[in-house]
């Protein structure tokens, strides 16, 4: 369950992050028009909170997540934390004031996205600073980012399609699938670069390997020996 919920998690906030950024962006680029936001809020806050429950499973405990907020500024896990809860709970103001005034600020939601990105990094660098080999590579910060261009505009899109229709509908679609592929063309680049990162680690591993082994050689000849 611990990694249905981390693969929820790593999933649902980038999405959720990219689609407040990309209905930020249409918001902007179609400003006279007045696209319809509630929906599509409410959607982009449920998915962020599904990523919210997904990561107190991967804690183990919603205790667990409280504790953890005390190593703020010290830990990266603490700042991702605080600064996933931030961007979840901006998600749903923008949400709450889409149902009620019908308007949302398009600065709250670039700040909102904003917020989220520095998530993102968190998130990244959670992972980059384990001993773990091969985490500490360009490409895990690549794989977050990239999720954030591929996914959140065909959330964004999907959801408020629906409002428009003509050369603006046609606008839409060409914004989300020129952002969707650069998001893809990127995570290939990081895969790539990592691939050729690969043999590097292995020859790590094995010299490593090579040099605890070597005493238990040394031993084995030396009874031989004897």
């Amino acid at each position: 369950m611990h990694e249905w919920s981390l693969l929820i998690f790593t999933v649902a906030i980038p999405a959720a992050v990219g689609g407040i950024l990309f209905l930020w962006f249409i918001d902007r680029i179609l400003a006279k028009t007045g696209a319809e936001m509630k929906l599509p809020l409410i959607v982009i806050a449920i998915v962020s909170i599904v990523g919210l429950i997904g990561s107190f499973f991967h804690l183990g405990s919603p205790m667990s997540a409280f504790n953890t907020i005390r190593g703020f500024g010290r830990s990266w896990m603490s700042n991702e934390i605080v600064f996933v809860g931030i961007f979840i709970g901006l998600a749903c103001i923008l949400a709450l004031l889409a149902i009620l005034n019908k308007k949302v600020s398009p600065t709250l939601m670039l700040i909102t996205g904003i917020i989220g990105l520095a998530a993102i990094f968190t998130m990244a660098q959670t992972y980059a600073v384990t001993r773990v080999n091969g985490w500490d590579h360009l490409n895990t910060y690549v794989v977050f980012f990239g999720t954030v261009l591929a996914l959140g505009p065909v959330l964004g899109s999907s959801l408020v399609l629906p409002s428009f229709k003509g050369e603006e509908l046609k606008k839409i679609v060409k914004w989300a699938f020129t952002f969707g592929i650069l998001g893809v063309m990127i995570q290939v680049i990081g895969s790539a670069m990592f691939a050729a990162y690969t043999p590097e680690i292995q020859m790590i591993t094995g010299e490593t390997a090579a040099a605890k082994l070597a005493p238990l050689f040394r031993n084995d000849w030396c009874s031989l020996g004897n």
